[in-house]
């Protein structure tokens, strides 16, 4: 059983997705027009972020940035400031 408080309004079973589309798992494909959970405006399975997330996850997996000093907050900042 799935829990109760999870809200399914349709009977999509997501199988993969791919940029801005979602496949179910009888291959359909639909266009993911609400930029849902986690995915913000970058789609699915962006090559780029995953680039970064495994590089960022050899160093290191979590840091408190705000209680120390590090390198990649710093380059965040950088990025914003442009």
């Amino acid at each position: 059983m799935v829990s109760p408080s999870l809200t399914r309004s349709y009977d999509l079973v997501i199988d993969h997705a791919e940029g801005s589309t979602i496949f179910d798992v009888e291959g359909k494909r639909y266009i993911d027009f609400a930029a849902s959970v986690a995915v913000m405006n970058i789609g699915y399975n962006c090559r780029k972020v995953k680039e970064a997330v495994c590089a960022q996850m050899e160093k290191m997996v979590h840091c408190g940035f705000s209680d120390f000093y590090a390198e990649q907050p710093v380059k965040l900042s950088e990025n914003f400031a442009r």
